[in-house]
């Protein structure tokens, strides 16, 4: 069986990595992997990357630099693949933002009980799976899904420049906060070094605050599993399928992703030592289709076995879709709702005090 070492070492692994960070397909389907280090290896390639930085978590940074979460410059990839680490990626790409819906079951009694029974945890999460994806549908919005080991992203990329990135910036909101932060310059900062635009950070609020009109349509329409199972925003409730908006709280260049076919090590803060397990790909869109499969315990045998999810790996790209002009037409159901009244008159009160909200 293929250890994580060895896993990471796949071309087939490494270049759905490299195309979910936005190296194009041209750039990847000739990359071979051989003897030797990987970062000496990646070098060139990860020129092509379109993202500002990765993240890693794992003991090779608790011994190397005595923490183990740290990041690195796209052209360090390599570093994150050799030391066996938990790989994530920023949301904030060149020129483009990327939308991520976190689905996830959450039992803060038991946590660990989304990762020792995950095909009762995934069906139980069907429902709300469904209706994310048929609600993005009816837009004509196709994002590429992950299942992580308890739960679902699904993710879009929003091009700077488009109608659909204007809309997104008319509905943000930024505090004065906010505002100092995303005008803050730090040279030594690769988070902040190069500054990200104001408007990507208006972008980034607006993105989440659809994706909070999108949760509350979801609370109002799904029933998911037992009445004792509901859905909740940012996981209140001790058992719940959990939509996570908390990230938008947040300055866009602070916040991370998972990458697919990373060594997922989330459950080690719940059981020290336990085998990581990987975040895989459900879907992809070709252009003319979805590829993948929704087999529950074929995906799962993936999460857990690193041969059968090389084996899944080289059905389809890592590429993440853009979203297009439909976009705008959610937005603008979005700002025919109660929500975006409610968000208007909060936009509008004045700002509390230092520890005022404590």
């Amino acid at each position: 069986m293929l250890t994580t070492h060895d896993f990471y070492r796949d071309p087939e692994v490494i270049k759905r990595i490299l195309e979910y960070c936005g190296v194009p397909h041209l750039a990847t389907k000739n990359f071979k992997t051989k003897e030797g280090s990987l970062n000496e290896q990646l070098k060139d390639i990860s020129k092509h990357v379109t993202v500002e930085y990765f993240s890693g978590w794992g003991d090779h940074f608790l011994r190397t630099k005595g923490k183990k979460a740290s990041s690195l410059i796209p052209e360090q990839l390599g570093v994150l693949l050799e030391g066996d680490l938990n790989i994530f990626r920023s949301v904030w790409d060149k020129q483009k933002i990327t939308f991520v819906m976190d689905i996830e079951y959450l039992s803060h009694k038991f946590p660990d009980e989304a990762y020792l029974n995950q095909v009762d945890t995934f069906w139980k999460m069907e429902p709300v799976y469904r209706c994310f994806w048929d609600t993005l549908q009816e837009y004509n919005i196709t994002p590429i899904t992950l299942a992580t080991g308890q739960g679902y992203h699904f993710l879009f990329w929003v091009n700077e420049g488009t109608e659909e990135w204007r809309e997104l910036a008319s509905i943000g909101s930024l505090e004065d906060d906010l505002k100092n932060a995303y005008n803050f310059h730090d040279h030594n900062d690769l988070k902040r070094n190069p500054k990200i635009k104001m408007e990507a950070g208006y972008v980034y609020s607006g993105l989440g605050r659809l994706w909070e009109y999108l949760s509350h349509e979801a609370v109002n329409n799904v029933t998911v599993g037992a009445k004792d199972l509901p859905l909740t925003l940012s996981s209140p409730l001790n058992k719940c399928v959990n939509m996570d908006i908390t990230q938008y709280a947040d300055p866009a260049y602070m916040r991370i992703m998972r990458a697919p076919f990373s060594a997922h090590k989330k459950r080690n803060k719940v059981v020290p030592g336990a085998n990581p397990l990987v975040d895989i790909i459900l879907w992809h869109y070709n252009g003319k289709e979805k590829v993948g499969e929704m087999n529950f315990e074929n995906l799962i045998d993936c999460m857990w076995d690193h041969e059968k999810a090389v084996q899944h790996a080289q059905q389809f790209t890592g590429h993440i879709p853009a979203a297009n002009q439909n976009l705008t037409k959610l937005i603008h159901e979005y700002k025919n709702s109660q929500l975006y009244k409610f968000h208007q008159d909060f936009d509008h009160q004045p700002d509390l005090n230092r520890q005022e909200a404590f």
